[in-house]
């Protein structure tokens, strides 16, 4: 999966927040997190890799869907 940053940033509701954690699923999609907001569910799913793009954005793929 490739992962359009610029996109994701741009269209990004959140653009005020100071860090950002964008999660992308496994049919694709990707939803933008603030550390404290992420659900509870979405922290219990296993992590199938993830980049630091910087001391402000990570990037991670998990395993499974998200919105269920």
């Amino acid at each position: 999966m490739e992962i359009e940053l610029n996109e994701i940033l741009l269209n990004s509701h959140n653009r005020n927040m100071k860090e950002r954690i964008i999660i992308f699923d496994d049919k694709g999609d990707y939803y933008i997190f603030k550390h404290s907001n992420i659900m509870e569910r979405v922290k219990q799913m296993k992590v199938e890799r993830f980049e630091i793009v910087s001391d402000k954005l990570i990037v991670l793929k998990v395993e499974g869907v998200i919105n269920e």
